[in-house]
């Protein structure tokens, strides 16, 4: 049987370290309650309209696929589609700036990238179907 090769980016991740990894302008933390990788950071407003709008138009692009590995036992309906080569292609510089923000964030909370050569980042776009209230 003949399968399509799966592409994965990589981020090379010592070459990202050697520059300084910038805070965002504000963020907040939410630690893990008993696990701290289950810790998260937010960072309001890390998107201005122009790039949301940009993450939008980048979803309807061809290279973007539907992913099928979710599972049907979740309490919510949502369909999530990986997008980080239509976005490394087609928008640069707010691929660099989300990979910079996680890269900042890893940093900050679980120091976890300095043992890596390299990570291959995921980037999702998620259609909540949020229409029956359930969450």
């Amino acid at each position: 049987a003949n399968k399509s090769k799966k592409w994965r980016l990589k981020f090379r991740v010592h070459e990202r370290l050697l520059r300084e990894l910038r805070p965002p302008a504000s963020f907040q933390l939410h630690e893990g309650m008993w696990k701290r990788h289950r810790s998260f950071v937010v960072v309001p407003k890390l998107l201005d309209a122009c790039e949301i709008e940009l993450v939008h138009a980048l979803w309807k692009h061809a290279s973007v696929d539907e992913i099928r590995d979710r599972k049907h036992t979740l309490m919510y309906r949502h369909v999530a589609y990986r997008m980080e080569l239509a976005l490394r292609a087609h928008g640069q510089s707010l691929y660099s700036k989300l990979i910079d923000s996680m890269a900042w964030a890893d940093a900050y909370v679980w120091q976890k990238l300095p043992k890596c050569n390299v990570t291959y980042p995921e980037v999702e776009y998620i259609v909540y179907d949020a229409r029956t209230g359930a969450t």
